[in-house]
């Protein structure tokens, strides 16, 4: 599951990692919303990450463990432990293909996500490099001191148009398929 949000939002794995039941707005409505606090952002910036309708039903398929505010947890803590996942995911990816894959990391996940959304012309680049909280170029120097725009919306669509793309449109021998629970 934890995997399939890289995927589906574009953030950082221990990000990620430290989501918290407390950081996630209007799960049930129409604007469903992650706020990365500053403290857990590699930037030290507050993130808001606007959630696709799949990312949120994977995050609504986790359990809640009283006493537990993480949202990827086995009970007490966040999540860690991605080298022995990632060796698990790449014996499933060999199973399930013949050919396996290169060899990949989790980083890779969200340069091919902004890769294929510049590509696909899913959002401009500023509004990419806003979905993986950047400041680059775009936000840089001048240009940052007078576009304090944060592109919420232009990032909401785009996303859920990429969660679409990633669960629904894509075929293939070397995809598999994400489902929510699988």
């Amino acid at each position: 599951a934890i995997v399939k949000t890289f995927i589906l939002t574009g953030q950082r794995r221990t990000e990620t990692s430290l989501m918290k039941w407390a950081d996630l707005k209007d799960l049930d409505g129409s604007n469903p919303l992650w706020l990365i606090p500053k403290e857990n952002s590699k930037n030290k910036r507050l993130h808001d990450v606007p959630l696709s309708p799949e990312a949120v039903e994977i995050i609504k398929s986790m359990p809640k463990f009283e006493g537990c505010p993480f949202v990827f947890t086995h009970g007490k803590t966040a999540l860690n432990g991605f080298p022995k996942l990632k060796t698990r995911l790449d014996e499933k990816i060999g199973e399930e293909n013949e050919k396996g894959i290169a060899e990949w990391t989790y980083h890779d996940l969200r340069r091919t996500m902004a890769t294929k959304m510049n590509d696909m012309g899913l959002a401009r680049e500023s509004v990419v490099e806003a979905i993986l909280n950047h400041v680059s170029g775009h936000k840089r120097g001048v240009a940052g001191v007078y576009n304090r725009a944060a592109y919420l919306e232009e990032r909401r669509k785009a996303l859920n148009t990429w969660a679409q793309i990633v669960t629904q449109k894509i075929t293939g021998s070397n995809i598999i398929t994400l489902r929510a629970g699988a």
